[in-house]
């Protein structure tokens, strides 16, 4: 994820910190067909959420910018996530989603449909 990213992947999380060590060490397996960043937003979370990422960066070498919204909501966390994003290309997954290796890819597609 050296160069400019052409999408942001955008997970959103409350109080959900044992799921992030499940799902998170997938998203180091995408095969880069893409440029991307992966932004964590951490709405009002007060559990481990912080440390398990962090936990997981320097394991697996998880390249993501974490984001903390306070006020608690699903649309507050991903309009947070609107404001922070890199990119014009935006993408939500769920924080107990396992992303397929080739999502990058596919999603490149769709980017070149349109």
């Amino acid at each position: 994820m050296t160069k400019k990213p052409e999408i942001s992947l955008i997970i959103c999380t409350h109080q959900r910190a044992e799921l992030l060590l499940r799902t998170l060490p997938h998203y180091t397996q995408l095969i880069p067909a893409l440029a991307y960043e992966l932004l964590i937003v951490l709405n009002a979370c007060t559990d481990e959420s912080l440390e398990n990422i962090n936990q997981i960066k320097k394991t697996y070498g998880l390249e993501c910018r974490v984001v903390k919204e306070e006020k608690v909501g699903l649309s507050q966390a991903r309009n947070r996530a609107i404001k922070e994003a890199g990119t014009d290309w935006l993408v939500y997954i769920d924080d107990d989603a396992y992303p397929q290796k080739d999502l990058l890819q596919r999603l490149k597609e769709i980017i070149e449909k349109c």
